[in-house]
């Protein structure tokens, strides 16, 4: 069977991957028939997340993908902290990791500038004046709903990355 878990930062995030998996799944680049579940990941430094990863590759996940904000950090850093966690599992674990946070990909898609300064979810205000992190996903429906952002966004590296692991 094919299962994929993939697991976000927070409940927003979750929400942001989830419509996102809808469209790719409507539009078949993704196989409809692949499994995906979506989490919000627990605390990262404690022995829940372990827990939970082994449980999923208990349960027949191949793959688990974990999306994470690099907050400007050394991208290859942020990899191999995360890949602790991913210590004896029974699957494979693979980490995208933004290069700030996930407000980038919206960014991306209405072609503006993604930098540390502002960063993404400052600037996303710009486009967005009342945005609040729990908007994240009706946000998104913007870029969904216009053709021109979403072809942007997929055009988007790390959207590319995500595509080519939930195909592979």
């Amino acid at each position: 069977m094919n299962k994929i878990a993939i697991f976000t930062e927070d409940t927003y995030g979750k929400q942001f991957i989830s419509e996102i998996i809808k469209k790719l799944k409507d539009e078949r680049t993704i196989l409809r028939s692949t499994k995906i579940s979506i989490h919000a990941m627990p605390r990262r430094c404690s022995s829940k997340l372990s827990r939970v990863l082994k449980l999923q590759c208990i349960m027949g996940c191949r793959k688990i993908i974990f999306i994470v904000d690099g907050d400007g950090k050394d991208e290859q850093k942020v990899k191999e902290k995360e890949l602790i966690h991913g210590l004896g599992l029974r699957c494979q674990l693979t980490i995208i990791v933004n290069k700030y946070e996930i407000e980038e990909w919206i960014l991306y898609a209405y072609n503006r500038k993604i930098s540390e300064h502002p960063k993404p979810s400052v600037e996303l205000k710009k486009i967005f004046p009342n945005y609040e992190k729990n908007q994240l996903h009706k946000v998104l429906q913007t870029v969904l709903q216009d053709q021109i952002k979403w072809n942007r966004l997929k055009q988007y590296e790390k959207f590319k990355e995500l595509v080519r692991e939930l195909r592979n």
